[in-house]
């Protein structure tokens, strides 16, 4: 079974998710970015976070076993 690395950047004006095979030795597997919408606070922050993993998982039939943020 292949095994993926998940990861999110999460900036002040856009949130972008990746999703990359371990071995890191072909293309990204699905990339998305979507606004931060950062003035709605931090629950809004979080639910975009979610919304953008869900969007990923959904894109690629695949489900994160851990996520790195920076």
């Amino acid at each position: 079974m292949a095994e993926y690395l998940w990861g999110i950047d999460l900036g002040g004006t856009k949130i972008e998710g990746i999703i990359l095979p371990s071995d890191l030795t072909s293309e990204p597997i699905a990339r998305i970015r979507i606004p931060t919408q950062a003035a709605g606070g931090y629950k809004v922050i979080l639910s975009r976070i979610s919304l953008l993993i869900d969007r990923l998982s959904t894109e690629t039939g695949l489900s994160p076993h851990a996520i790195g943020v920076s």
